[in-house]
């Protein structure tokens, strides 16, 4: 993507419409107030999606992974996206 194109794919990808088909796309959370309004209610209320302020607190962040941990983390979690039922 050329970078005359970058604000024009940004404003596409905010439209709470878009945000909300990659956010069930991909099966991640999204952080568009907007499109997560727009969610089925099984999915806003699932916690592992959205946790609640009292968990909030106690998760963790992992930050500064180095290009060997990098690689680790993407294996771990493509097995676990791709063999979980």
């Amino acid at each position: 993507m050329s970078l005359k194109m970058l604000p024009s794919h940004c404003d596409y990808a905010l439209k709470p419409e878009n945000a909300l088909k990659n956010a069930e796309y991909v099966g991640y959370a999204t952080p568009n107030n907007a499109a997560k309004e727009m969610l089925l209610e099984e999915t806003k209320e699932d916690k592992s999606f959205y946790p609640d302020a009292d968990t909030m607190k106690h998760l963790e962040v992992y930050e500064k992974f180095d290009h060997k941990w990098t690689g680790i983390y993407s294996d771990l979690f493509l097995q676990f996206k791709m063999y979980r039922k």
